[in-house]
């Protein structure tokens, strides 16, 4: 990567001039696609990785890398990649085609064959390894097709004898074609005999779903759609009574026996006391005959009318057909996986009727995308009926308040009659079970009408258990057809996530909820770097079991945000603009169960907090993070003992904190060195083993003498920012030279159009060792001019054992031989020909070996 060698070097021949930003993926990807076609292997992951690590993970693009990972020997790191592009799309072609030609694994390979044969059944050079694989499994007969206009056309490829019959199925009648074996296409020449497949369809009948079988076992299922909705609903069939109420519950039921009997279970005692309000059971076809003794049950309840459908409809004929006998009033519809709180249907009722242009209305709940609690857009854990009912009391703290969305969720989705008049029924447009309710919902939008949440109301909701490993591809297919047909919907949907409108109904939840909770620790650390270390503590702690809330101050915003991360609590947040406002999150917390305080790292915004908590004489302990840390010993000990070091500002705050048995945590030898030298007795410190060195990386040059440093800064310190930037500056000019940040820093561009850096992007700690090897690192610059310690990614860096340029200090233990030692007196020019030097010398040892 000859490009990151001189000044500005790489940007001379284009790639990314002064009006382009390296935080701009499209251009990042078109000079990686580049690199990538001229054989620049390196030159490429650098790029394609940082469009991960930046923007929005895309499977074509962690394909790519993954090949590129192969290319270069890293066949490990190659899997683990196609392992997320799998997870992301698991139709995409170039994924299981490479899983096809690489994975050692039969079963794998026979996924991806016959994902490939789906997806690509006219491609010659897919089918073939395809083939190859399904007939080493075992395979004895293969068949594949499209729907082209009204008609199928596909093949079949079998060994045994030379005619074969097949089943063809529609959904609404079976017909038997025989197959007879004709001469094959090179690509078909696998198995012994080889068949085409025509077959006339019905023009009228869409959706269709077609399934090629052989002796009851289905080769090959394809559906055809419909290009434009049909808006009006069907009217009842003449054996369906037509209900009339103001109210009616839509459950579509298939499989999973006893979520479908806990929902009906939290359904029941509602219906029972609610004014004209009923439910439509629709048996999809359920093959479970558990499911279909419980309908048998319930059809014996008035309050429930039992549909039972002939065949699998899926998810948007089901409600139709019971949208058919519904001809008045409002419909809730209810995924058979739910849990109803006592009092949801009427609470849902009062939110859909509270305006004439609301159309829809969805609750919170535990899964419910936009609308999910406590961890918005994450399938949070689905709690017990007792749980779910305490969640719904404390978000009545939210009553009235209704929050725009783009679009309902259709777990439980009430819809007014306005609504269902105005869009009709459920979209036949879709693959089973994904994105009707998106589409249903933005037809309401186009029409005038509001999606909202109203979220006084949760739900519990278990999820996609019915389809099981089909979801991600359900979803995948589903989306690229809703993408086509409104294309604003996914920037708005990222806008949406991004402002996240939801939060404070979220956040006045957790204030409730948090009062019930007995917690062992809290900790407080400032929005900085300690912050970081502080989160990264919490659960490590909550993985030993303990119950911790942390407390993070925002200096710039005048903010604090409370976290549970054990219970997935993130959105509660408090101004403090003013005293006033410290003072209420002050009393907040004195009002919570918490057993002890713990501080780390400090901020005058963070003391004024501190200085009115110690009223309360709670235990407190803290965690030296950096030198701040230390300074915090007035605050345990009390201001006679306090360090003629420490900070005057802390010093002057008013107020006397209690003399206690506070601990001081030390999580390693640099830190309790520190604490000693302040003359913290030893038996008031608590220290953490130090990590040690596990990987040793035996350095290999190439003949390249160009020498590869990774680097590790503090990514939420200016000043630590600006003289790392100058520092640079001055490397700039030093040829074969290559730094690679592992990590973001506070501004990227300005970094990377030196020339001689490269920054990562986001990294967690657990990839440190992985990106030495696959960037090739021989040293490693920890550029912190002030002292951290119990940071993650700093404990990773310094396990690798590469020679290492670093700060030091009094406190500082001995350092390894090969290690430079820098001074945070000197000045970015001493820095620079300091590291140029050391630097410099690796390089002639690679020459050397050369």
């Amino acid at each position: 990567m000859a490009f990151l060698a001189e000044p500005a070097g790489w940007l001379v021949h284009n790639p990314l001039r002064s009006d382009r930003s390296f935080d701009d993926c499209q251009e990042l990807e078109r000079l990686g696609v580049r690199a990538y076609e001229n054989g620049d292997l390196r030159r490429a992951l650098v790029l394609i990785d940082r469009i991960r690590r930046i923007g929005v993970a895309r499977a074509d693009l962690l394909c790519l890398k993954a090949d590129i990972l192969a290319r270069l020997g890293f066949a490990g790191a190659a899997a683990e990649t196609l392992d997320l592009a799998l997870e992301l799309d698991p139709e995409n072609i170039h994924t299981n085609s490479r899983l096809l030609l690489w994975s050692e694994d039969t079963t794998t390979r026979v996924r991806a064959a016959e994902q490939l044969i789906r997806l690509c059944p006219d491609q010659d050079r897919t089918l073939a390894p395809a083939l190859k694989a399904l007939k080493q499994a075992g395979s004895k007969i293969v068949a594949a097709g499209q729907i082209v206009a009204d008609e199928f056309v596909g093949w079949v490829t079998w060994d045994g004898a030379d005619s074969i019959s097949l089943k063809i199925c529609d959904g609404h009648s079976d017909e038997t074609l025989a197959v007879r074996s004709e001469r094959a296409p090179d690509w078909a020449e696998i198995f012994i005999h080889y068949g085409r497949i025509h077959f006339p369809l019905h023009a009228a009948r869409r959706p269709l779903h077609l399934s090629i079988e052989f002796d009851d076992i289905s080769l090959c299922k394809v559906s055809s759609y419909p290009t434009e909705q049909q808006r009006s609903i069907a009217g009842p069939r003449s054996s369906d009574s037509v209900i009339d109420a103001d109210l009616t519950v839509i459950v579509p039921i298939y499989n999973d026996f006893e979520a479908t009997r806990d929902c009906l279970d939290s359904l029941r005692p509602q219906l029972a006391v609610a004014k004209r309000t009923v439910a439509v059971l629709v048996n999809d076809a359920s093959p479970d005959e558990q499911i279909q003794q419980l309908l048998h049950q319930c059809a014996e309840e008035p309050i429930f009318t039992v549909m039972h459908n002939e065949l699998n409809l899926g998810f948007a004929a089901t409600v139709n057909r019971a949208l058919s006998i519904v001809p008045r009033g409002d419909v809730l519809v209810l995924n058979a996986d739910t849990v109803l709180p006592a009092g949801a249907l009427d609470e849902l009722a009062i939110a859909g009727r509270s305006s004439p242009d609301i159309g829809t209305v969805t609750p919170l709940s535990n899964n419910g995308e936009y609308t999910s609690f406590p961890e918005p857009f994450q399938v949070n854990e689905l709690r017990t009926s007792e749980a779910i009912a305490d969640i719904d009391r404390a978000a009545k703290v939210n009553r009235d308040v209704l929050v725009d969305l783009p679009n309902g969720i259709g777990f439980c989705l009430y819809v007014t009659r306005r609504c269902l008049d105005s869009v009709g029924g459920m979209p036949h447009l879709y693959d089973r079970g994904y994105y009707e309710d998106v589409e249903f919902c933005l037809r309401a939008r186009e029409n005038g009408l509001r999606n909202v949440c109203a979220p006084w109301i949760y739900v519990g909701h278990a999820g996609s258990r019915s389809f099981g490993g089909e979801k991600r591809s359900l979803v995948m297919r589903n989306l690229k057809k809703l993408k086509d047909r409104f294309p604003a919907y996914n920037n708005e949907s990222v806008a949406f996530a991004k402002s996240d409108p939801l939060r404070e109904s979220r956040g006045k939840i957790e204030k409730e909820l948090l009062r019930t909770i007995r917690f062992d620790r809290l900790l407080m650390a400032p929005d900085d770097l300690a912050g970081e270390i502080a989160t990264r503590r919490a659960q490590d702690l909550v993985q030993q079991g303990l119950a911790i809330l942390t407390c993070i101050i925002s200096a710039s915003a005048r903010s604090a945000t409370i976290r549970s991360p054990r219970d997935g609590y993130q959105s509660l947040q408090f101004n403090l603009d003013s005293a006033g406002e410290i003072d209420t999150l002050v009393a907040y917390i004195s009002d919570l169960d918490i057993a002890r305080f713990e501080f780390c790292g400090s901020s005058r915004l963070m003391l004024d907090v501190i200085q009115r908590l110690n009223m309360f004489d709670k235990p407190s302990d803290v965690f030296i993070a950096d030198e701040a840390s230390a300074e915090l010993r007035t605050w345990i000990e009390g201001p006679s003992k306090s360090s003629r070091h420490a900070d005057r500002k802390i010093s002057r705050a008013a107020g006397s904190p209690p003399a206690g048995s506070g601990r001081y945590i030390a999580p390693n030898d640099e830190a309790r060195a520190l604490l000693a030298q302040k003359r913290i007795r030893s038996d008031r410190i608590d220290t953490e083993p130090d990590l040690k060195v596990v990987t040793q990386f035996s350095v290999s040059f190439s003949e390249s003498p160009t020498v590869r440093c990774g680097v590790v800064l503090n990514e939420h310190c200016p000043s630590t920012f600006k003289s790392f930037v100058e520092v640079m500056r001055r490397l700039s000019g030093v040829q074969n030279l290559q730094f690679f940040v592992l990590g973001s820093t506070l501004e990227d561009n300005c970094l990377m159009t030196l020339g001689n850096v490269f920054v990562l992007g986001p990294t967690s700690a657990d990839e440190i060792a992985a990106l030495t090897d696959i960037y090739r690192l021989q040293r490693l610059l920890i550029y912190l001019p002030q002292p951290i310690f119990g940071w993650s990614k700093l404990q990773q860096a310094c396990r690798l054992g590469l020679p290492t340029a670093r700060f030091v200090w009094p406190f500082t233990p001995r350092v390894p031989p090969g290690d430079l030692r820098l001074d945070t007196a000197m000045p970015p020019a001493v820095l620079a020909d300091r590291l140029s030097s050391w630097l410099v010398g690796a390089g002639r040892e690679a020459s050397d070996v050369a």
